[in-house]
């Protein structure tokens, strides 16, 4: 059942302002407005040239008009406006989190590894084993239009369209050369953006038999810090109990703080030996802070109280905490530099050539906080151990003494910083023509994905630190500004810069399809298309020496991968025009997905799988104004070559906190940390995994009367089964009983001590189904002033449930991510001619929280209470952003100035108490809101 929420009214009222606007506005329109001829077009999710851009199929397209409203300098924040996207990877996501310095799509939210992404109708190459693509690739300033089909389709393209297909079309003639200028600044400091395209041409295919474009783009945007904005500034925040209205703190911080912490594990006399075990009962272990003892019960020269946040070091208990939260970069810093080449030559009447290069070259430098070292063994004899810690231990401590050990955060060696740089190329040559009724097109592509991780500072070297620490000739217990300048200088020799890892992707394939009438129907002639392709794919990782070596402090050596495999397929679509208003449409694919080859171990992974998809798409014009259209088909999804064949790798520290999950009569028991602790990860692939299948469905209608107005609403339904899953860290840790296996050991180098870690393996883990509708309104209206247009766009999702992590519709869900029951974008403009403006704005609805604890504060003392936990879940509120541009078009339009308001309201991101998901950003969700508050934008260009 579903449920109404007061937050969700502001959707209800855009919706219906819009709807008595536009209906008013119905009576001031000239009849016959859009009427003229519409050109025969290939469009994404058919091989059949027709006049379909409104047919059996939902697809929303985007043309250079509808980009240049949104304002959007990259191909990556263009898609993320698209009410239909939920689900996809943010630059933020990188900021010490999963996001592998990449953007992507993700209809519906069902997963990027879903949507299949292409440039021209054909394949990039990916950025890892599977098929997810870096939008990042893609030039905005070269795009002709966005196709976006939102509906299945497996039987046209093979694996990976289960939830849709997005396609790029690239311009592919122009008729001068344009330079454009663009600067965006947020009214609040950092996050500057400016961007440069120039773009020309030459040649009319139709006049001169040839057409070549050529485009150059480039873009730098800024970093923007958490201490730039109030609400990401800190991990302190103070959160009223919704019900018990009492304010509270919720503290996302660590103890590897700075000044340091010491353990000291000692032997009790006091007890005795378990006589069952061989462990050793009387091992009893004391945790503080040195200088938090030594300097009136505070963690910083400048400490302030907790309740104001102002500290990156604060207390909490006998121990000092870090608030990592104040030193990271929220938004990374990005540059990217892309070229555009395509060319098309008619060789005869019948026969053109045509080729498109495509290389961009992007780096996104991400910043977190300074290197936690975590337990780090003291010499017991050493002067560090014996001017920190022994004055703060008894008698009986000091003489049985086992082994001292700190955790510290090297907040002198500055932020770690990881500069992940992409490099993309993608090349097509192929030849499109006819033979009497027979019309085809086949071509080559080569396309390469290389990314490298660079570590360029911050980052600590395991023996130089040790041995660094140990030797004397650094004091990790004091604050930071007591570090004299010659330990900060020694610190220096043991900071890493360098290369980390590198992967290289490459796609090569040949494609062909060919169509032609096949018979007179009612309707009439009927078409069929067959065609083919054949690609093979390569995934290869390499890891610097120091990688290789584990030369970094509590980081394991990652896996190196040599794995390729090939796979073609066959597919054919007949188009049936049954009567002058009723038609249909069959598909049908078959696919053949080689096993993996594994040329570092020498080894073949996996099988051959085989898989037959289909699809009938029909469409009914009830009425000159009304078209009925649905579908149904089946899909499938081939498991990536790292899911089957990684061997067990190290995949670094859980995102979150977990309390020890085992009893003292455990084994595992002794591999736990003290407290809440992050743990290590490894992940690990399967080769009997098979492909994921799905069935897919929609229905729904077109109205279009001819009075410039436009409605669509579409039902769809997804239901995918054995999917391919990795279970969540909460998960595993939560049910610790049932998922006994999942638990291991890793060695820390530095303490010599193994410690608990988890296994994420792939498994063909159940099921997922979702739903919900699709709709659209669009009209053109003259008046006096101006051409008016309105457009209303929206997704309502009705379930979206896995029966792995259950359902994260309208709430932090298990899966760490949130699946938002309504998102709806609003579009009204007018054009005067020369001169035009626009508003937009942008909803999500509001969510369920994920649920946490806080520590209640004393009305009378002001103090936190930290020996107890109060549960609580906040609702998060819905968020909605307006925007507005005004353009203005000069000398015959060869110049156009562009002034624009992103979020002119300036809306703050609502408070959030998700621990996991998005990286280190607390506070907030950097997914889902905007972190710049008001920007405004300049965009010059002139054509010549």
């Amino acid at each position: 059942m579903s449920t109404y929420h007061p937050k969700n009214k502001l959707a209800v009222a855009v919706s219906a302002a819009l709807v008595v606007f536009s209906t008013a506005s119905l009576a001031q329109e000239k009849p016959g407005k859009n009427a003229g001829p519409v050109e025969e077009v290939i469009v994404t999710g058919s091989a059949i040239v027709r006049e379909d851009l409104e047919g059996s199929l939902p697809i929303q397209i985007l043309d250079v008009a509808d980009i240049a409203r949104t304002g959007v300098t990259n191909t990556g924040d263009l898609i993320a406006q698209i009410p239909a996207m939920q689900g996809f990877t943010t630059p933020a996501d990188s900021v010490g989190g999963g996001g592998g310095g990449i953007q992507t799509a993700s209809i519906h939210d069902i997963g990027a590894a879903y949507t299949l992404t292409l440039l021209n109708g054909r394949r990039l190459a990916p950025t890892a084993s599977g098929g997810v693509i870096d939008l990042r690739a893609i030039p905005v300033s070269a795009l002709e239009t966005v196709e976006v089909l939102t509906d299945g389709a497996s039987a046209l393209y093979g694996s990976d369209a289960i939830a849709g297909v997005v396609n790029f079309k690239l311009k592919d003639e122009v008729d001068e050369t344009r330079i454009s200028i663009g600067y965006d600044a947020p009214q609040e400091s950092g996050g500057e953006t400016f961007s440069f395209d120039l773009s020309t041409g030459f040649g009319s295919f139709d006049e001169d038999g040839y057409s070549f474009v050529a485009a150059f783009s480039h873009e730098e945007r800024d970093a923007l810090k958490s201490i730039d904005r109030d609400f990401a500034k800190t991990g302190i925040l103070t959160v009223t109990h919704p019900g018990l209205g009492v304010d509270g703190i919720y503290f996302r911080g660590s103890g590897n703080a700075i000044p340091g912490n010491a353990r000291v594990r000692y032997t009790d006399p006091d007890k005795t030996d378990d006589p069952a075990t061989d462990r050793d009962e009387r091992l009893t272990e004391y945790q503080f802070n040195p200088y938090f003892q030594n300097n009136g019960k505070k963690c910083a020269q400048s400490n302030a109280p907790l309740l104001l946040g102002k500290n990156d070091t604060t207390d909490a208990g006998e121990q000092c905490f870090f608030d990592f939260t104040s030193t990271i970069e929220i938004i990374p810093e990005q540059e990217r530099d892309s070229l555009f080449l395509n060319g098309r030559v008619a060789i005869n009447d019948d026969l053109t050539a045509f080729g498109t290069i495509v290389y961009s070259d992007s780096i996104l430098t991400s910043r977190i906080a300074p290197y936690p070292t975590g337990w780090v063994t003291l010499p017991n004899d050493s002067k560090l151990v014996a001017d920190e810690i022994l004055p703060h231990l008894t008698d009986v401590q000091k003489d049985n003494l086992v082994n001292v050990g700190g955790r510290w955060r090297s907040l002198a060696a500055g932020n770690r910083t990881t500069e992940r740089e992409s490099e993309a190329l993608s090349t097509v040559f192929g030849l499109e023509g006819s033979f009497h009724d027979i019309t085809y097109d086949t071509a080559v592509t080569y396309s390469r994905n290389e990314q490298k991780q660079n570590y360029p500072t911050g980052w600590l070297l395991l023996e130089e630190f040790n041995d660094l620490v140990s030797s004397g000739g650094l004091n990790i217990f004091v604050d930071a500004e007591s570090i004299p300048e010659s330990e900060r200088a020694a610190l220096q020799g043991a900071v890493y810069s360098g290369n980390w890892d590198s992967v290289d992707t490459e796609v090569v394939s040949w494609d062909a399809k060919a169509s032609m009438p096949l018979m007179d129907m009612n309707g009439g002639e009927s078409v069929l298309a067959a065609g083919f392709d054949v690609r093979k794919q390569s995934y290869t990782r390499n890891i610097a020496e120091a990688n290789k070596n584990e030369e970094l402090l509590f980081l394991s050596k990652d896996t190196p991968y040599d794995l390729s495999r090939s796979q073609w397929g066959i597919f054919a679509e007949y188009f049936m025009p049954l009567t002058d208003s009723l038609e249909m449409t069959a598909s049908l694919r078959y696919d053949s997905i080689g096993d993996i080859q594994d040329d570092l171990d020498d080894r073949v992974v996996g099988n051959t799988e085989t898989d037959l998809t289909y699809k009938f798409t029909g469409r009914w014009d009830a009425t000159e104004t009304l078209a009925l259209r649905a579908s149904y088909g089946t899909g499938f999804k081939a498991p990536s070559m790292r899911q089957i064949a990684e061997p067990r790798s190290d995949f670094g520290v859980t995102s979150g906190n977990f309390p020890c999950p085992f009893l003292s009569t455990d084994p595992l028991y002794n591999a736990c940390l003290t407290g809440n602790s992050q743990y290590g990860v490894f992940r690990e692939g399967t080769a009997t995994l098979k492909p994921e299948t799905s069935t897919q469905l929609t229905a729904g209608f077109v109205f279009r009367p001819a009075n410039g107005s436009n409605l669509t609403v579409d039902y769809w339904d997804v239901e995918i089964e054995d999917i391919v899953e990795r279970l969540t860290e909460a998960q595993i840790f939560n049910n610790a009983e049932v998922y006994r296996d999942l638990f291991t050991t890793r060695l820390n180098k530095s303490t010599s001590e193994n410690e608990l870690a988890i296994i994420q393996a792939a498994v063909n883990g159940g099921t997922f189904n979702a739903k919900g509708i699709d709709y659209s309104f669009s009209q053109t209206v003259d008046t006096e002033i101006g051409e008016l247009t309105s457009a209303l766009t929206g997704t309502y999702m009705i379930e979206s449930e896995s029966s792995l992590t259950g359902s994260s519709l309208g709430r932090f869900g298990d899966n760490d991510a949130v699946t938002f029951r309504n998102r709806v974008q609003l579009n009204v403009g007018i054009d005067h001619g020369v001169f035009s403006h626009g508003v937009a704005a942008n909803f999500r609805s509001g969510y369920r929280d994920q649920a946490q604890s806080i520590n209640l504060i004393d009305a009378e003392t002001g103090e936190a209470d930290f020996s107890t936990d109060t549960p609580i879940q906040l609702y998060v509120p819905s968020y909605v952003t307006w925007d507005y541009q005004a353009k203005l078009g000069l000398m015959d339009e060869q110049l156009d100035l562009t002034f624009g308001i992103k979020n002119f309201m300036d809306k703050k991101p609502p408070l959030t108490l998700r621990s996991s998901g998005a990286g280190h950003q607390v506070g907030w969700d950097p997914r889902y809101v905007d972190a710049y508050g008001r920007t405004f934008y300049l965009r010059a260009s002139y054509g010549f």
